[in-house]
């Protein structure tokens, strides 16, 4: 068997194990978007959607690129593994620190159209469990270890906030939604480093150094703005319609996003393997297995998201009205977002090699891509407004 033989064979065992993993989450986030909507409704969803989603760029800001910078950072390193990825989890720390006490300072960046009150101003807090865990993950995946992320991310995560979310609402449905989001974090982390904690162990002799580590965070900071850019894509929507709406639209809307995210995750459930076969690859100078590797997995992932695609919009009312009535309004979201997932599926791969090989010009794309993204979405707002179509 081939070298190039191997690695897309590893892919495709990596693959499998997502994939099922990609069920379960499948599985266990259908109930939480169901409680949500019916439980708690689309004004306190789309509080709950504006708040998570700066909670979630301040987690990816404070990991500076090290979901994938860190297995080209092991690849080319001269010091025991362990010293490194402490390294990385120090960095982590220190900027998820930064990140909450500045949310903590100003929590209208969170709550932009509502009052802040009970537990609103602490959500924040958990951010160094998301940079934790993402990290720690990443550090495994290295080691071709993807069970753990399958089991921190497709199983601890997304049934604790489903179970959680039932059961805060019998003592409080304002803050439900957050102490939920805040549990399914915490197990998320508790779930990443035990194995990563079997794996690497704790360094012996390690001290957090100034210097590898500021080397660590300025040689990610391409890998950190590619990560950036490429969730705003996906999310910076959401904030838009938080800045220009009231909540109960952002709820619809974050309702039709989650649905049609769940194909995505057929893409993100390849990265943690990915990284590491392209990094091999690419510490041997073979372009040539690279483009192979990116080409398999990009034909995989777009013709599963298209059949996805087609189930979840045609029959795309009763798919919406599954999580309330109020929801229903959200139909034709969901049919332009699935169908923008099977379009962008084959770009998202192949950002996942560039990202390796041509950073500061995959940032400049990317970035294009993104203030572009941004103008239509306030042209598109602005345009509707003076055509005289209702706000809300």
């Amino acid at each position: 068997m081939t070298e190039a033989t191997q690695d897309i064979d590893t892919l495709a065992k990596g693959g499998r194990t997502n994939i099922a993993g990609f069920v379960l989450r499948l599985a266990a986030r259908i109930p939480f978007l169901f409680i949500a909507g019916r439980i708690y409704g689309p004004d306190l969803v789309g509080r709950f959607a504006i708040a998570v989603v700066v909670v979630e760029l301040a987690a990816l800001l404070a990991t500076l690129g090290l979901k994938r910078g860190l297995a080209q950072a092991l690849s080319s390193a001269d010091r025991p593994h362990a010293n490194v990825v402490w390294d990385a989890m120090a960095v982590a720390f220190v900027a998820s620190l930064i990140a909450s006490a500045v949310l903590c300072t100003f929590p209208q960046i969170m709550y932009p159209n509502s009052a802040i009150t009970g537990l609103d101003r602490f959500l924040p807090l958990i951010i160094v469990a998301v940079a934790w865990s993402d990290v720690s993950l990443a550090a495994l995946a290295y080691r071709l270890n993807v069970k753990a992320a399958v089991t921190a991310r497709a199983v601890v995560e997304p049934w604790t906030i489903s179970i959680a979310a039932w059961a805060f609402s019998y003592f409080t449905i304002r803050d439900g939604l957050v102490l939920s989001y805040v549990a399914s974090m915490t197990a998320a982390l508790i779930a990443s480093l035990v194995p990563f904690l079997r794996s690497y162990g704790i360094p012996r002799g390690w001290k957090p150094q100034l210097r590898p580590l500021y080397a660590l965070a300025r040689a990610n900071v391409p890998l950190a703005g590619a990560d950036i850019l490429e969730w705003g894509s996906r999310n910076v929507d959401r904030f838009i319609l938080g800045v220009m709406f009231e909540p109960k639209i952002v709820g619809i809307y974050y309702m039709a996003q989650q649905v049609a995210s769940l194909p995505q995750k057929l893409k993100t459930s390849f990265d943690p393997i990915l990284g590491p076969v392209i990094t091999h690859s690419l510490a041997i100078n073979d372009r040539a297995a690279i483009a192979n590797q990116v080409r398999q997995v990009a034909f995989w992932i777009m013709a599963a998201q298209g059949g996805l695609a087609l189930m979840g919009s045609i029959p795309g009312e009763a798919v919406m009205g599954v999580v309330g009535p109020q929801f229903v309004a959200g139909t034709a979201a969901l049919a332009f977002l699935l169908t923008a997932e099977v379009l962008a599926s084959t770009g998202a791969v192949s950002e996942s090699a560039l990202v390796y090989i041509a950073r500061h010009r995959n940032l400049m794309i990317s970035a294009a891509m993104l203030v572009f993204q941004v103008g239509l979405s306030f042209a598109l707002i602005f345009t509707i407004r003076a055509l005289g179509y209702p706000v809300n």
